[in-house]
């Protein structure tokens, strides 16, 4: 299972993000909620993983990776097993 520790502990997958990606941190319970910009942008973002916003579900919480542009690259979570695109 991919999990924080195993993968941000790894020389080369720890220089690939630092290098090509730019890390945020968000409490999704708020911008999945939200009905501005950066609301439609993080949902956008969600909805291309496996737990959809407004699906009656509790959560989109996991670790999420996209471009510029909001469009989904992939996902992972240590909560279940789902694994990057």
């Amino acid at each position: 299972m991919l999990d924080r520790e195993s993968s941000f502990s790894h020389p080369e997958i720890v220089a690939l993000l630092k290098n090509n990606f730019v890390p945020v941190a968000i409490d999704q319970a708020y911008q999945r909620r939200q009905k501005d910009a950066e609301g439609r942008f993080y949902q956008k973002i969600a909805n291309g993983g496996p737990r959809k916003v407004g699906d009656g579900g509790p959560t989109t919480q996991g670790r999420y990776t996209a471009d510029a542009e909001g469009r989904f690259l992939g996902y992972n979570t240590t909560a279940i097993r789902e694994t990057f695109s």
